[in-house]
């Protein structure tokens, strides 16, 4: 592959201040804890997504430096076998760069950042190449998606069960240290190291006294033991029912969900019954909603 180059721009350009030295077609993410743009990263080690494209520089680029950004251009480059024809280009594992291969390392962002639009002998307005190749780079803003996980498994001997005499029925728990589990995998496109909200619905059937639950979260690569993160326990003793009897509740669970949460991994969960109570109490689901690119 030749040194590619900016051939045109898709709407407006703005200026970003650098944090490190960078060059046309970079593919760049503004840093909060640094007040700076960097080089875009899918294998970081807290993926860092690609906001931006850099479309012009003045010269060699330093920290501080300013440079021209877009969010959309065409990049040309003089190596016509330097794309694959109408291929998928995603960030890349390589600071700044946009790569063919859908990423696959553990824990890397697979961010779409455009397509190969051309691969030909047309110089596309350079006279001095005998072949070039272009690609079409657009960055997209985040978006939501909404995630919905029911739990699957749980070590109460009624296994499942109904809800009073109406239609919500599933795993139950009615003693204590009884837990519920449910499985998901975190999206491979996901923005941040959090989920944007995650909601715990329940509902108690009968309890005597105020019913509490605990909820532990382990993230796991493929080939890790189950613990090889170390678990999230954000959530203890928190109430296990609404006002009444058989009321459904929504419980913001997302503090459970704040480490160790990255592209890809699968997660753990358990609800644990922590009160020594005899209520049988329901835990249906977890809504999640995640930011993705």
């Amino acid at each position: 592959m030749a040194e590619p180059y900016v051939w045109s721009v898709v709407g407006p350009m703005f200026n970003v201040e650098m944090g490190v030295s960078c060059k046309p077609g970079d593919l760049i993410t503004y840093s909060a804890s640094n007040d700076d743009w960097r080089l875009a990263d899918a294998d970081a080690a807290a993926p860092l997504a690609a906001m931006a494209i850099v479309a012009a520089t003045k010269g060699t680029v330093v920290d501080g430096s300013n440079v021209w950004a877009c969010k959309e251009c065409y990049v040309v480059d003089t190596d016509a076998a330097a794309f694959v024809e109408a291929g998928q280009l995603y960030l890349s594992g390589t600071a700044g760069a946009y790569t063919a291969t859908r990423p696959t390392a553990a824990n890397s962002l697979r961010q779409v950042v455009g397509r190969t639009v051309a691969q030909s002998d047309a110089e596309f307005g350079d006279m001095a190449a005998n072949e070039t190749a272009m690609a079409h780079l657009k960055i997209n803003d985040p978006y939501e998606v909404h995630q919905y996980v029911p739990f699957t498994a749980g070590t109460d001997a009624s296994v499942i069960i109904q809800l009073d005499s109406g239609n919500f029925g599933g795993w139950s728990v009615n003693a204590q240290n009884e837990v519920v589990f449910a499985t998901c995998v975190v999206p491979e496109n996901v923005f941040g190291t959090a989920p944007k909200i995650a909601y715990l619905f329940l509902a108690a059937e009968a309890t005597a006294g105020t019913p509490l639950f605990d909820m532990f979260v382990s993230a796991a690569n493929d080939g890790d033991q189950w613990d090889a993160n170390t678990q999230d326990s954000g959530i203890a003793a928190s109430a296990d029912e609404g006002a009444a009897a058989d009321e459904i509740q929504r419980t913001d669970v997302t503090a459970a969900f704040d480490s160790n949460i990255l592209p890809g991994r699968v997660l753990g969960i358990r609800v644990l019954a922590n009160d020594a109570g005899t209520d049988i109490r329901f835990h249906f689901g977890i809504y999640f909603v995640w930011e993705c690119v």
